[in-house]
């Protein structure tokens, strides 16, 4: 009795190991396969913005609360480098973000680029690295859905040293594909309006550094994909008249 139950235990343990691997092994469109309401998907990992191009983004927050400062900085660090790098593409810039705060209390300041980034297709997770100096503010992105909504979708606290990658899920509360809505002209999907910080009432005080690189989306790309191969057979029927 006491060897069946070691052989047992033995079988346990390798078909838990097993199913470990296979974790480890699923592609992107698997990772979601459980949630969607779609038959098919297709989920790519896109990066979005690069931050290379990052003097062109915008700081904004209340004008009694502190002041802003934005701009391209160089990115120091080899991880977010391997993670971030594009073929033929060099990577050197992240986004930086200077505040200093007039007083304590709950603040909020955002960085935002020159115009809303487009994502195309149905996004079901962002992600983005972030040097956030270990202070218990809170990340988000403000994203706009195909209605023209604006919500808020969180990342997580700032409270770890160094560079750390946030993900956030998409909801369904998001619309990113109306029927109604979506058209030849205007494609379905989510828009970046900002990135977000809401400043915990302790760590307000003196100067805060800020750092952001490599946003990225994964999104579900069936459709697109689907459309793009009709248009390569002939099979693609155009609503231009």
């Amino acid at each position: 009795m006491k060897r069946l139950s070691i052989i047992i235990a033995i079988l346990f343990f390798f078909t838990w190991l097993a199913g470990q691997g296979q974790s480890d092994d699923r592609n992107v469109s698997d990772k979601y396969k459980d949630t969607s309401l779609q038959g098919e998907i297709d989920v790519v990992r896109t990066n979005i913005e690069d931050f290379e191009d990052a003097s062109s983004w915008l700081g904004s927050m209340p004008r009694e609360q502190g002041l802003i400062r934005v701009q391209r900085r160089e990115n120091g660090s080899q991880e977010v480098d391997q993670d971030s790098k594009q073929p033929g593409k060099d990577k050197n810039y992240c986004l930086g973000s200077k505040v200093a705060f007039f007083k304590s209390g709950l603040n909020w300041f955002a960085m935002s680029p020159p115009r809303e980034i487009h994502i195309p297709g149905v996004t079901k997770e962002l992600q983005v690295w972030v040097h956030g100096r270990n202070k218990r503010h809170l990340l988000s992105a403000i994203i706009r859905d195909i209605q023209g909504r604006l919500f808020k979708v969180e990342f997580g606290r700032l409270n770890f040293p160094g560079w750390n990658k946030l993900s956030s899920r998409i909801g369904r509360n998001i619309d990113q594909d109306n029927p109604s809505l979506t058209s030849q002209y205007r494609r379905r999907g989510i828009k970046v309006n900002s990135m977000l910080v809401e400043t915990h009432m302790e760590d307000t005080h003196g100067l805060y550094y800020l750092y952001l690189d490599n946003l990225v989306a994964e999104t579900d790309m069936f459709a697109e994909k689907e459309e793009e191969r009709a248009r390569e057979s002939g099979d693609y029927m155009s609503d231009d008249w």
